[in-house]
């Protein structure tokens, strides 16, 4: 979602440096999801000599597991899964997905690429519709379920489902998968996996047998959203809302069908536009692209009977035997020694099933299924060398290694935060008056991804019906509050604010609908500041030094005489305003009417905002009584964060008493 990045020098010395940071502040959202590219499993091949026989290439299959180097340094500490501000059905690669060239284990799904940029290069984490879900609920799914995709009740699509679904593509989906779906949205370059290239098929859990996915198996996608990946869940939206999504991504996977069947035949068959327009090519291209967008059966399930002990130790011996732990490890944390790329030849790497983070469900069924059928586009293949019985004992075992609440804990789900009505703010994170304030905790999802749990900040607010307050707070056993040495980086916090009927890009905002965003550093007022003669005064002489302990030498950091909030030492506080990917800008001095304080005690941040809710900038005002949505950013500078990598919510509702 957002913008900012997290310099090692954070008072800018030099209009150079001060333009670097304006453009890294533009880095500040995005979220995504993605697709998976060529690599990991060559999916059926393209082309033949006839349009029907390039149709029959592009539906096709799972992939094998390429080799490919998947050893990304970023990917081992930093990566985050794609941010996906509004996908369709994005199955996440993420540098954890489920690649077992072995056989396949796994279950966990891994991420497909999504947006990626950064340290890791890879896997991606967007369109994969979910591998079998009960039904289509608007919440997000909880507790153990059986899937059973196909015969899933779907609603009835609107009568212009074409144009109220690209309507809503648009707002929700294009900036990280793109206008035309080919995921190379604004925002996929910030994103880590790729989001979903939709017009190459490829999604990677589906629930029937030609893998095409069925309208619960993208439904299932877009209730739950892709845990451990920025692929946001849009159960707010209502069934009739998101099956006009499906239909138009569907319709531009028909579309890729229709393009590369063209591209075919002129270059296969070397027609040309006028005999390609003939009526005998046309109906065999309108054939494919029907073949290619149509579910086919359900893929078979056994009977899957409860898990016992005994189950659970059969799946093991059936994980070793299978070889299995050359991708997921020893122990199943995805620390085996096999690389692999996906078919966008990126480098993807095995989930770690001991965190619970299942790319789609996580029911005894679709683990089956993944087992059984692989992940088209992934390294994962299809197991051939195991019993459905096998099957289904390996699924048990893989799911031992999780527990419910772990499993249950990775989803992101929307929340309600209540602003309390006070007599009187306090911009104190102790003061008794929050001690009876509700606390929230709301999860965060990465862009970039990473191998850890799901965590979670925790939120309270009030207001005296003159000033907000928001309180933040979350673990960390290493504060980072300084950022001197070249390889230090900051703890920051960041909140986006937004008012009105309809929601922008969770990234960045959209034109028409500018965002309020409120920024904290945890260095600023630490910053090293006895260490910097020699970078501030690069000619420093012995008339220099002279000065120093008599008079205050002359400021020559440009930025930081011009006011810039990001070269001011002593305020942790920025306020910023953006119109959508690449807007964002510190707004005048005038402005920076929000106050922060942070403090970390006991291995927990606390940081309060504080701002007026009502504006003369033309910035989102607030009133008793009403309403916003609210998203928060975290950078962690232990791992590294800065820019795009880091951690993020989705939108969340704020309501005022």
């Amino acid at each position: 979602m957002w913008c900012r990045c997290n310099v090692t020098r954070v008072d800018s010395k030099s209009p150079f440096v001060w333009a670097l940071m304006v453009a890294a502040v533009a880095l500040f959202a995005i979220t995504g999801c993605g697709p998976a590219k060529k690599g990991g499993g060559k999916s059926g091949g393209k082309g033949g000599s006839s349009a029907r026989s390039a149709a029959d290439a592009k539906t096709g299959a799972h992939g094998g597991a390429d080799k490919g180097s998947a050893k990304d340094d970023a990917a081992k500490a930093d990566a985050a899964g794609s941010g996906g501000a509004g996908k369709a059905e994005s199955a996440a690669d993420p540098a954890k997905t489920d690649a077992a060239p072995k056989s396949g284990t796994d279950a966990n799904g891994g991420t497909d690429a999504t947006k990626g940029a950064g340290e890791t290069k890879g896997a991606g984490d967007k369109a994969g519709a979910v591998g079998g879900e009960t039904k289509p609920a608007q919440a997000a799914p909880t507790g153990e379920r059986t899937e059973n995709v196909v015969a899933g009740t779907a609603p009835a699509a609107k009568p212009a489902a074409n144009a109220v679904g690209k309507d809503l593509y648009v707002r929700h989906c294009a900036s990280c998968h793109g206008d035309m779906g080919d995921g190379q949205g604004v925002a996929a370059k910030f994103l880590y996996p790729k989001p979903r290239d939709f017009r190459t098929g490829h999604f990677r859990l589906v629930s029937t047998k030609n893998n095409v996915p069925s309208w619960a198996d993208l439904d299932a996608v877009l209730v739950r959203g892709m845990p451990g990946s920025s692929m946001p869940p849009w159960a707010h939206l209502s069934p009739e809302d998101r099956r006009a999504i499906a239909e138009f991504v569907m319709s531009l996977r028909g579309e890729g069908i229709r393009d590369e069947l063209i591209k075919s035949l002129k270059e296969n068959d070397g027609l040309t536009d006028a005999e390609i327009a003939a009526e005998d090519i046309q109906k065999e291209i309108r054939g494919a692209v029907a073949t290619g967008t149509t579910p086919g059966e359900s893929s078979e399930l056994p009977e899957i009977p409860a898990a016992d002990d005994a189950a659970v130790a059969r799946g093991k011996e059936v994980y070793v035997r299978l070889g299995c732990k050359s991708c997921h490890g020893d122990t199943g944390k995805g620390d085996g020694a096999q690389a692999m790329i996906d078919d966008m030849n990126l480098p993807t790497a095995p989930r770690d099933f001991t965190l619970g983070i299942f790319k789609g469900q996580y029911d005894p069924g679709a683990i089956f299924r993944r087992i059984a059928y692989g992940m088209p586009g992934t390294p994962m293949p299809a197991t051939a060398n195991a019993t459905p019985t096998e099957m289904v004992d390996l699924a048990h075992f893989i799911r031992s290694l999780s527990t419910e609440e772990m499993r249950e804990a990775a989803a992101v789900r929307r929340e309600s935060i209540t602003v309390a009505s006070v007599p009187a703010v306090s911009a104190d994170a102790n003061a008794e008056v929050w001690a009876s304030v509700p606390v929230i905790p709301v999860r965060w999802m990465p862009l970039w991804w990473r191998s850890q749990a799901s965590s979670q900040v925790r939120v309270q607010a009030i207001h005296d019906a003159e000033k907000i307050a928001i309180r933040v707070g979350w673990d960390d056993v290493s504060p980072n509050a300084r950022a001197v040495l070249p390889d230090e980086f900051e703890d920051m916090l960041a909140v986006e604010l937004s008012t009105g009927d309809q929601e922008p890009f969770l990234g960045m905002g959209a034109a028409g609908a500018p965002l309020d965003m409120w920024h904290w550093r945890g260095g600023l007022k630490d910053s090293g500041e006895e260490n910097y003669i020699l970078d501030e005064y690069p000619f420093d002489t012995p008339t220099y030094r002279e000065l120093i302990p008599k008079d205050q030498l002359p400021d020559f950091i440009t930025a930081r005489v011009a006011g810039n909030p990001v070269a001011t030492r002593g305020d942790n506080a920025g306020r910023l305003e953006a119109a959508g990917p690449g807007s964002s800008t510190f707004r005048l001095a005038a402005s920076q009417a929000v106050q922060t304080s942070g403090a970390w005690a006991d291995g927990k941040w606390t940081v309060v905002f504080v701002r007026a809710l009502k504006t003369d900038d033309g910035s989102p005002s607030l009133q008793a009584g009403g309403r916003a949505s609210i998203a928060f950013a975290k950078w962690d500078g232990a791992t590294r964060d800065r820019a795009s990598q880091k951690l993020i919510t989705i939108w969340n509702d704020l309501k005022l008493e």
